[in-house]
Formats: C-alpha cells, structure tokens, sequence
C-alpha cells in the first residue's frame, strides 16, 4: 500500500473513530397539566418513547414529537386565565439527573368577530443540563409552543384536532474531562501526518 492509500486510509479511520464517539443522550419524561377542575382542561399523551435515546456529537442537534395534548371541552375560553403546564426529564445517560420545562397553557377567542376558539401551550426558557465533574458539560431541551383544537365554537374538540408539541435536543458541550483525545485518535492523527508528509517528500524526491 503506497503513502498515498495508507494516509487517506488513516484519515478515513480517524473521522469514523470521531463518529464511533458520540454521545448516547437517555431521558425519560413525564407531562404534569391542569387535567381537571376549572378553566381549560387538556389531555396529554406520549408521542415519542419514553425513554428517548439518541446519539449526538457536539454541535448537533435532534428535533422530535414529544407529546401530543387536546382538550375535550366545547368552550376553549374559560375566562379563568392560564394554567401551568411542565415537563420533567429524568436523564440516565451520559449521567443521571432531572430537570423541567415549564409553561402555560390558557384558550382563546380569535379569528373574524372572535368566532373562533383555540387552545394554546407556551413555553417558558429551555432546560439546560449540565454534568460532568466540572459541571461544563451541557446538554438542552427547549419545547415548541403549539396551538390546539382552533375551530369554530368549539366544533373541534378532541385529540384528532389536538396538536403536537415538539421537543429540541441540542448537545452543545462535552464535560472538561471528554476534551482530551484518546491515545488511540492521537495516534492514528499521528499516522495520517506521517503518511501525508512521506507522501509529499516521495513527489519532490521524483521531481
């Protein structure tokens, strides 16, 4: 194998080792709303699994359905205000620790003379997690805002006219300690140099 082949081949080996180092992200979750009583009640239902899972590198990001919500009620507009609404994430992996989302969920009237009704979740600032012995390791969540069962006088109630809301995983940090590359990418960094180098010495030596 000439110098050429062997430091693309090493190239190619450190680019997959880099990708083989991806971070798995393990989070279950649990949804808290106003389900009774008065003012507007809604209904939630997981849309992704629980747990989720997924593998990310730094600067990657990961949008999902998370849950959907409804209301069952004919009159979205309640005149009682909103309601908090939250989402706690129980992380397992890349460490184990909890953090919520929190927000508001309240109806509407809009539309032409205010005929239509519509039932609306916001969301307050996204959950950032952070781990590692340093605590600069940095994991967030941030939920989309959604507008649910919007129909005329309260016609579409239910989940088939539900929405759902979206979850935004970004891993944005690796703790302090996963900075540091390991022996082995050290080495085949090292190899593709060498191959490069002795590759360029060969093409002036032929000149």
């Amino acid at each position: 194998m000439n110098a050429v082949k062997l430091g693309a081949l090493a190239v190619f080996l450190l680019v997959v080792s880099a990708a083989a180092n991806a971070t798995m992200i393990t989070s279950s979750y649990t949804v808290d709303a106003h389900t009774s009583g008065s003012g507007l009640v809604v209904h939630t239902q997981d849309h992704a699994a629980n747990p989720f899972s997924y593998d990310l590198n730094v600067g990657q990001s990961k949008t999902f359905g998370l849950f959907d919500i409804w209301t069952d009620q004919s009159s979205l507009y309640q005149g009682s205000g909103s309601h908090p609404i939250s989402v706690q994430f129980g992380f397992t992996s890349p460490t184990s620790g909890q953090g919520t989302v929190d927000g508001q969920t309240y109806g509407l009237f809009t539309g032409f003379f205010n005929f239509a009704q519509e039932g609306v979740v916001h969301w307050d600032s996204p959950l950032n997690f952070t781990f590692g012995p340093n605590n600069d390791g940095l994991i967030q969540v941030s939920l989309s805002d959604a507008v649910f069962n919007l129909g005329y006088f309260g016609l579409n109630s239910g989940p088939c006219y539900g929405a759902t809301v979206k979850a935004t995983l970004k891993y944005l940090a690796d703790p302090s300690t996963a900075d540091v590359p390991e022996p082995g990418t050290f080495g085949l960094f090292g190899l593709a140099l060498a191959a490069i180098g002795f590759a360029a010495y060969r093409r002036r030596s032929a000149i």
